[in-house]
């Protein structure tokens, strides 16, 4: 999976109980976890992260 079809699955709800970073590590495990990011695969950066989900570093 490249890195730009990860940030298209990642879904961050600001109204949840559950703080922004661990919605965003949540996604990423269950991605791995299912075989959606292969070993090796390049995750995006932090910046981008960060831009595009709109949450602070």
């Amino acid at each position: 999976m490249k890195s730009e079809d990860l940030i298209s699955h990642i879904v961050i709800d600001e109204y949840s109980a559950t703080p922004k970073y661990k919605q965003l590590v949540n996604t990423i495990l269950y991605a791995i976890e299912t075989g959606k990011i292969q070993n090796g695969s390049m995750l995006p950066s932090i910046n981008e992260l960060s831009f595009v989900l709109e949450i602070s570093r």
